[in-house]
């Protein structure tokens, strides 16, 4: 695989921006969730590697654990 960028186009300041600020600020403020989350997307990603949108998928995980 060689992507280097993923991009997300949602409503300017609507809930799926806010969700993806508030992840973006939430990484940045804990180092050890930022461990955890890719160690979980790696283990994601060999369980389900024919899922294409598998950072939505972790990304939903995650939120649902806040």
């Amino acid at each position: 695989d060689t992507r280097t960028h993923h991009i997300h186009v949602v409503e300017y300041q609507g809930k799926e921006w806010q969700q993806q600020i508030f992840f973006r600020d939430y990484l940045k403020e804990h180092p050890q969730a930022v461990k955890e989350y890719e160690t979980l997307k790696v283990k994601l990603q060999k369980q389900y590697i024919n899922i294409i949108q598998i950072g939505i998928l972790t990304i939903n995980i995650i939120h649902c654990s806040f």
